[in-house]
Formats: structure tokens, sequence, C-alpha cells
């Protein structure tokens, strides 16, 4: 390992993670066989090592692009419940505003059967005076005789 730190430091050839991982990994045989990327025989040439490396980072990339998309899919869904509870509080405040006018009209509705009410009472009355009045009238005349 310190060899290719040494190269990269003395700018010889860049060489990409993977040929740096598996140039090193080899000569670590007890940490590839605990991974399981190298068997207990010692057979095991570069390519495999490089082969499984290179299996293992696309599997590594794949979950990096699956993590990539739930993000966004659960972003778009956290949006789509914000943009819900914000509808819920308009129509609650819309429900709100349309029992106020309902009750302001029941009142006013109310307010008017009373007002109308009396005003029967007071014309009933009226026509209780006057009736009496006409029988009093006709009474003194001597044609109706008292009931």
């Amino acid at each position: 390992m310190e060899v290719i730190v040494a190269e990269l430091e003395n700018g010889q050839n860049v060489k990409s993670s993977t040929d740096a991982i598996s140039e090193v990994l080899p000569q670590s045989s007890k940490f590839l066989h605990n991974v399981g990327i190298m068997s207990s025989s010692k057979s095991s040439t570069r390519v495999g090592v490089s082969s499984k490396v290179q299996e293992l980072q696309a599997q590594l990339e794949m979950e990096k692009q699956e993590k990539a998309e739930l993000r966004l899919e659960m972003d778009s869904l956290k949006l789509q419940a914000q943009e819900s509870e914000s509808t819920m509080v308009k129509q609650s405040h819309e429900v709100d505003r349309l029992k106020d006018t309902l009750k302001s009209q029941a009142q006013q509705s109310e307010a008017a059967m009373a007002k109308q009410s009396e005003e029967i009472e007071s014309l009933k009355k009226t026509v209780q005076d006057c009736s009496g009045f006409l029988r009093q009238m006709l009474t003194f005349q001597g044609q109706v005789p008292p009931p």
C-alpha cells in the first residue's frame, strides 16, 4: 500500500481505486479470506480478487442508486403530505366559515319569526278589540243580541 501511495506522490501512473485495491488486497490473504473474497487455497489470482472487488463495487453503486431513488420518492411523498395537509386546513377553515354563516342565518331567521309572531299576536288582539267594539256598537243600536 505504501508503494502505491509513494507512486502517486512521485506523479507516476494514477491508478483507479479498483486497481489499487486489487494490488494491495492479494497481499493480505487473511483479510480476504475473512471477508470471503479469497478461498482458503492460495491459488486465487489478482484477477479473481479484482473481479470480486468490482462486483462488490457494482453492488455498492446499485445500493447507492436505490437509496437515492428511495430518498426522492420519500421527498415526493413528504411534499404530497404537506400539500394534503394544507388543503385540509383550507377546507377546515372554509367549513368553519360556512358553519358561522349558517348559524348567523339561523339566528336571523329565528329573530324574524319571533317578530312575525309578535306582529300576528298584535293583529289578533287588534281584531279582537275591533270585533268587541263592533259588537258594542251593534248592541247599542239594538240590532245584534249580545253573545
